[in-house]
């Protein structure tokens, strides 16, 4: 069965990424979550998609330059705050899958964040995780650190070179493959199936590709839409 995972929470009911986003997509009947994931000066996960605070909060710091004392006194957009992976593994139950970007672009950073998520969730059921990346170096750290752990490689054909296609799946060996919807065609899906990997697409928002998917039998969809694509796959 194709699982329905929630983009970044529900946003039609709260800003993206918080725990009020979260909640709202558990009681539609999100299969899953996909969530983004920073860290702070201070070494602290917290769930971020953006590089700045400009878009949510009308700030422009950088979100990496500021401590976790700092991050939680902002106040995103709905007066929300921004949570961290603990408050996510918290309310997220035992049921919900949680696909978590991370966000780490250098070796340094991506070691960092190697650390810290391994500090909050080495001890948890990693069969309630599913970490993804654009950057192969980061889902390799985390592997290292916690092998028990799945891991997906992201792709799309916006991103630069070397995330455009899935090149390093043969040396990582990942749980799972992640394209971008316009890289989700019919043959790749049945060619990465053949390999033995299971598939989550994004952003899933058009009816048709809902159906489209489901019928291919991909492992995920992950959606904007949540209420359309629950209607879709039962």
């Amino acid at each position: 069965m194709t699982l329905v995972i929630a983009h970044r929470g529900d946003t039609k009911q709260a800003t993206e990424n918080t725990l009020e986003a979260i909640s709202a997509a558990v009681r539609k009947g999100a299969d899953g979550i996909e969530t983004d994931l920073r860290l702070s000066a201070d070494g602290i996960p917290f769930l971020f998609h953006d590089k700045t605070l400009e878009r949510l909060a009308g700030r422009p710091e950088k979100v990496e330059k500021l401590t976790w004392r700092e991050l939680r006194e902002v106040r995103l957009q709905g007066n929300l705050q921004i949570p961290t992976l603990d408050n996510l593994c918290e309310i997220a139950g035992e049921e919900l899958l949680l696909n978590i970007e991370l966000k780490a672009s250098s070796l340094q950073e991506s070691r960092r964040m190697a650390d810290a998520v391994t500090s909050l969730v080495g001890n948890r059921n990693p069969n309630r995780f599913l970490f993804s990346s654009f950057n192969p170096v980061s889902l390799y750290y985390l592997k290292k650190k916690l092998p028990r752990f799945r891991i997906g490689m992201l792709f799309a054909e916006q991103t630069i070179f070397f995330s455009r296609q899935p090149w390093a799946r043969r040396w990582l060996k990942p749980y799972s493959l992640h394209p971008s919807i316009k890289l989700a065609t019919d043959e790749k899906i049945q060619q990465y199936r053949r390999e033995g990997f299971e598939i989550f697409v994004w952003t899933v928002n058009e009816e048709n590709d809902i159906q489209r998917l489901t019928s291919l039998g991909v492992t995920g969809i992950i959606t904007d839409h949540l209420e359309l694509a629950r209607r879709i796959v039962k």
